[in-house]
């Protein structure tokens, strides 16, 4: 009821309770995996990092598509995991011992992602040779780490510019509908060096 106007940006599965900016999550899910299953992998893990919130949209975003495109996907092939360094460690450790491991791995978030590179490293795990690697958001480390992360590039500029445009017109017009809404801005998928077809 406030007279101040206020717009939400990435309210995740938070509940609608005013005009939102989000990214598409489920949307940007799908892409990462297309081009994993692009370069011929059919074997893909997805490290499902705890976002606020507990946000699944990613991880559901997962089982869909393997479902839809390969009537399901092996147990163990999600792992939940904190969202840093150390979860993205733990949960490739969980996939590797797995009886048939995955050849790819999707991340919900390029913190996992990246533990996930380091963790290759330290099991003689190749990458790209041995095992894909797939981030989200594309923060400024992944363009760094070696090899360098194929992410999922969250439209932060766009998401900003229209949630600053929305206070204003709301600001400038007390009769403008603060109905709850969405407006969902795509993610771009960076490719890098961490994505390659699979050895076997």
């Amino acid at each position: 009821e406030s007279m101040l106007p206020v717009v939400a940006l990435w309210q995740g599965v938070s509940p609608l309770e005013f005009p939102t900016v989000d990214v598409d999550n489920r949307a940007g899910t799908i892409l990462g995996l297309q081009h994993l299953v692009g370069l011929g992998h059919q074997r893909i893990g997805f490290i499902s990092a705890k976002l606020p919130g507990d946000n699944l949209q990613r991880e559901q975003a997962y089982i869909e598509f393997m479902r839809d495109r390969f009537g399901g996907l092996p147990e163990g092939y999600v792992q939940r995991v904190p969202n840093t360094l150390a979860g993205g460690e733990t949960a490739l450790g969980a996939l590797v011992n797995l009886p048939e491991p995955p050849t790819a791995v999707a991340a919900s978030t390029d913190l996992t992602a990246v533990g996930v590179l380091h963790a290759a490293y330290g099991l003689g795990r190749i990458v790209p040779g041995g095992l894909s690697v797939v981030g989200w958001d594309d923060l400024t480390i992944a363009a760094y780490t070696v090899p360098g992360l194929t992410t999922l590039r969250m439209p932060t500029h766009d998401i900003a510019a229209e949630g600053v445009r929305i206070a204003i017109e709301l600001a400038r017009d007390t009769n403008a509908s603060r109905e709850p809404m969405v407006k969902c801005y795509e993610p771009t998928l960076i490719v890098r060096e961490s994505t390659a077809p699979p050895s076997s």
